[in-house]
């Protein structure tokens, strides 16, 4: 898989922690989005879910392929811990 091109920063951001705060937001959110899917459906929370995908969305600037690029590593890493 290649790297997608980097999407400009979210408009939102005001400060950045640690020069890779949306890096690491991409990330945190796309690995809770495939955790919380993976569980059964009586124990998804669907509204946290939800916003956990807007806010997934807003942080790659709705960009398919950056979105794409971080579900991707999140769907084998937690893929792999099942095993």
């Amino acid at each position: 898989m290649t790297k997608p091109t980097p999407s400009p920063e979210p408009k939102h951001s005001t400060m950045d922690l640690t020069n890779r705060d949306a890096h690491i937001l991409r990330k945190a959110l796309a690995y809770a989005i495939e955790t919380i899917e993976r569980l059964p459906e009586h124990l998804q929370s669907t509204s946290d879910l939800q916003d956990m995908k807007n806010m997934f969305a807003i942080v790659c600037n709705d960009h398919d392929s950056t979105m794409a690029f971080y579900m991707g590593i999140a769907r084998r890493h937690v893929a792999l811990r099942e095993n």
